[in-house]
């Protein structure tokens, strides 16, 4: 799992579609839908129910995003430092 990866987590659990996770990551929908398939390959579970409408987080994907949220703040902040 890569640091890009907790970004698509995070992302989708804010907007709540692939569409506008795509555009606020700069990745196609396909691909955002590509690495969150991949993730719950990885990990074993499926963190998000997805209908024709919404993705929503599960209980393990919401867990996950508080995770990444708090990784991704922080990996953004090392960063600036540079």
């Amino acid at each position: 799992m890569q640091i890009d990866d907790l970004r698509v987590i995070a992302t989708l659990a804010d907007v709540g579609s692939f569409t506008l996770a795509a555009a606020h990551l700069g990745l196609s929908k396909s691909g955002v839908s590509q690495r969150l398939q991949a993730l719950e390959r990885e990990l074993g579970v499926q963190l998000f129910q997805r209908t024709t409408r919404a993705v929503r987080p599960t209980v393990d994907g919401e867990q996950l995003a508080l995770r990444a949220r708090r990784l991704v703040a922080d990996a953004d902040e090392i960063a600036a430092l540079g």
